[in-house]
């Protein structure tokens, strides 16, 4: 929190910080080697966009509703636990301060339910 207390301190003119703390369940590895998704995109000659990386994953519903961890090639690419939420505000002319126990900072948890942004293309 030091370094986000220096970027507010060197731009008075901010009035809300927010910061946002993603833990993830397992720590995330690379796919091992001769893996399924080791191979899966070794064989593609450039990498995947992020919808059809979204396209490939085996933990959505139809309407994008995700139904776990990121899986795309029997590999786990990202598993959520919990999303922290803490935001300040400026209060008059004195500086934001960035810590827990400001009274001008609300802290909230996000609920166990994630949904996959649908890619946005330019297509008509």
């Amino acid at each position: 929190m030091k370094k986000l207390q220096l970027e507010v301190d060197a731009h008075p003119e901010i009035l809300l910080v927010m910061m946002i703390v993603i833990t993830e369940a397992h720590q995330f590895h690379s796919p091992k080697e001769d893996s399924t998704a080791w191979e899966m995109f070794c064989r593609q000659q450039e990498l995947a966009c992020f919808k059809d990386f979204v396209d490939m994953m085996q933990t959505t519903n139809k309407d994008g509703q995700w139904l776990g961890p990121v899986t795309v090639g029997n590999h786990s690419w990202c598993h959520i636990a919990n999303i922290d939420y803490y935001a300040w505000v400026k209060d008059g002319k004195d500086k934001i301060s960035i810590n827990k126990d400001s009274q001008l900072m609300a802290h909230g948890v996000s609920a166990h339910t994630y949904s996959i942004p649908k890619p946005v293309t330019n297509e008509p």
